[in-house]
């Protein structure tokens, strides 16, 4: 907003909500290795917090949707280069993958996971300081997503229908996250996490990644008038329950149209990154612009 409108007022308040807020307070030690934790609830018993827990809640020592939040702890002048750095590369990067694509992937294969920070960070543009593009780790994730799906037709009607996304999203019981391989198993092998439901937004906010897929299946969506309502696409589907979500989340549709307009204009992306702050924490980061030429616009 504060790229977008350039108004003195909008600007004073972006920088007072900025400066609030407390980034070391959220930083502690994980494995000898420099975190950010999720989440705090001090409420003894609350939905996250059983009574002999602290407050904090779980950590991001995984490779999630965490991506932007160091680019903005790095903005801060209160969290140093070495500290940002830290942070960053902080994280666990596994590598694993499904058929030909090898990516670093997330351990309950949650395709947001590859979309959400990609929604403010133009990572077309850039590769990390030793080298890693987290675009094109996107684009094997999605794909890889798309070739599980398509390879499990013969067990689901949804797949075979040629629909794929697999995300967390509603379910025919209930809010379920969904996921594709690889997994971490973490002692306990997981084998699958779909029962033929397909999240509407994981194949939508994929436009930027994959759109040869992403727009023939929307034309397999648009054969399921009921899948569509007065705000576009309900969040998901499942042919072989013969069922379809009648909510609408405002979390995935926020990631579908942000990462529809950034693929047709980049509204986004654009004054996002041209704020004075982003391009702070890209440069306190040690990010590398690629060449303009590798860059599709």
């Amino acid at each position: 907003a504060d790229s977008y409108f350039s108004c003195p007022e909008i600007s004073r308040y972006a920088e007072k909500i900025f400066s609030r807020v407390d980034w070391r307070k959220f930083v502690y030690k994980h494995n000898n290795r420099h975190v950010f934790r999720m989440a705090y609830n001090d409420i003894r018993g609350g939905d996250y917090l059983r009574k002999t827990q602290e407050g904090w809640i779980f950590r991001w020592s995984m490779m999630a949707e965490q991506l932007s939040m160091y680019v903005l702890a790095a903005a801060s002048p209160s969290v140093s280069e070495k500290l940002a750095r830290a942070l960053y590369f902080g994280f666990e990067r596994t590598v694993g993958g499904y058929r030909d694509h090898q990516f670093v992937f997330t351990p309950l294969g949650a395709l947001f996971v590859h979309q959400y920070s990609h929604a403010w960070l133009d990572f077309r543009k850039y590769y990390d300081a030793y080298g890693f593009d987290w675009f094109e780790n996107s684009v094997k994730a999605a794909r890889a997503n798309h070739s599980y799906c398509r390879d499990r037709g013969g067990d689901f009607r949804t797949f075979s229908a040629g629909l794929w996304g697999l995300s967390s999203c509603d379910g025919p019981k209930g809010y379920r996250g969904y996921g594709a391989p690889p997994f971490a198993s973490n002692g306990n092998e997981v084998k699958e996490r779909t029962d033929g439901t397909v999240a509407v937004y994981a194949a939508l906010a994929s436009l930027p990644f994959c759109p040869d897929l992403v727009k023939e299946t929307v034309k397999v969506f648009m054969k399921y008038p009921e899948l569509s309502g007065p705000y576009g696409f309900y969040d998901s589907i499942n042919l072989d329950l013969d069922w379809h979500s009648r909510d609408y989340l405002s979390i995935d549709k926020g990631i579908s149209l942000l990462m529809i307009d950034n693929y047709y204009r980049q509204t986004n992306w654009r004054y996002y990154m041209k704020h004075r702050l982003i391009k702070t924490g890209v440069e306190k980061l040690g990010f590398i612009r690629k060449e303009e030429s590798d860059v599709d616009d």
